[in-house]
């Protein structure tokens, strides 16, 4: 029997990422924790750069000719296919990307901020020497619990890995594990997350091991399992 993934980020990523992890050699579970929805992007007037902290903040509707600053490789990719010529990542550090805008940007220029209706930092503050705009162009809705076929394969123990992509999955991960009595069942999964950040916000289990992505990338990720699929009999 192949060891079982259970990937729990949004579609259509989740099944983008499943084929890769197939090709690797174990079987998947697809269990997105979070539902996304996107709203228009309003350009009204000229900006002088782009801030989008998730790849889910992109779209078509953008003008790809000025500067775009994002937090990882994902939103490096999803930009290049929709034509940016000029993408700056800070590979998964808040504060990297704060540097980078100062120092490629213009203090007091416009700023056009992309964001989830959900945000763990505070871009105007962060960036008070600037004249940032935001508009909220996505939602992250959550699921109410684990699906059936999640919560069996937890409690049966054929889950392998769980991966985990983002901060507040890690958190609705957690609650969902404990809200349905299975805290005890993660002694003997392997972790996977996709930064520092992610690992941290889930403190509450044991783990048979833990692995972080060495850059906020899923192609990392892909590598961390590459290297562990041997470790499985």
């Amino acid at each position: 029997m192949k060891p079982l993934v259970l990937i729990t980020r949004p579609q259509p990523e989740a099944d983008n990422f499943a084929k890769s992890v197939r090709k690797l050699g174990y079987d998947t579970l697809c269990e997105p924790l979070l539902t996304i929805t996107h709203f228009p992007v309003h350009i009204a007037g000229e900006y002088a750069a782009v801030i989008a902290t998730s790849p889910q903040a992109l779209s078509a509707d953008l003008p790809t000719q000025i500067p775009l600053f994002v937090m990882g490789q994902a939103s490096v990719g999803k930009a290049r296919e929709l034509g940016f010529t000029n993408t700056l990542s800070s590979d998964g550090e808040f504060e990297k990307l704060v540097s980078l805008v100062r120092g490629n940007v213009a203090a007091g220029s416009r700023v056009l901020y992309l964001r989830g209706k959900v945000t763990r930092h505070d871009m105007r503050d962060a960036l008070s020497e600037y004249q940032v705009e935001e508009q909220i162009v996505y939602r992250a809705q959550p699921r109410a619990a684990l699906s059936p076929e999640a919560v069996a394969a937890l409690a049966e123990g054929r889950v392998s890995i769980v991966t985990l992509f983002s901060p507040r999955t890690a958190a609705l991960f957690q609650k969902f594990v404990q809200n349905e009595g299975l805290k005890d069942k993660t002694a003997a999964i392997s972790l996977l997350s996709l930064s520092p950040a992610v690992l941290d916000s889930i403190d509450a289990f044991e783990w048979a091991r833990t692995g972080v992505a060495a850059s906020s990338n899923s192609e990392e990720m892909l590598a961390v399992l590459e290297n562990w699929i041997g470790s499985f009999s």
